[in-house]
């Protein structure tokens, strides 16, 4: 399976909290502590937000007002970065309503 990110990027955990937990209140601290021990995530393990769907991972590209219309783009005009699901672990409670899911890529890190 191939999970999609709109631009690539990367996180440790600290910053994902930063972000996520204290910048945006998506998540609270205790939910993230709970991923830390489930998923066995590391200090440096490298997190990134990635969908399952391409569309979707376009959609972070597009202008706010193209933002409904996101399945409409033509495949061949889609600017995504592919990750295959063999090199990386999903945290499935990190569903974010739009088909996002947290990951941690290199999964052999998180053994």
């Amino acid at each position: 399976m191939r999970y999609y990110s709109s631009h690539g990027y990367t996180m440790n955990i600290k910053r994902f909290i930063e972000t996520e937990v204290i910048e945006r209140r998506n998540y609270s601290l205790k939910e993230i502590l709970i991923w830390i021990d489930y998923y066995f995530i590391k200090p440096d393990s490298r997190l990134i937000w990635l969908s399952p769907d391409k569309f979707m991972a376009n959609r972070y590209n597009l202008p706010a007002q193209d933002y409904d219309n996101y399945q409409n783009i033509p495949e061949d005009e889609l600017d995504v970065v592919v990750f295959d699901s063999d090199k990386l672990m999903v945290i499935e409670h990190s569903n974010d309503g739009d088909d996002g899911f947290l990951c941690i890529l290199d999964k052999e890190l998180c053994a």
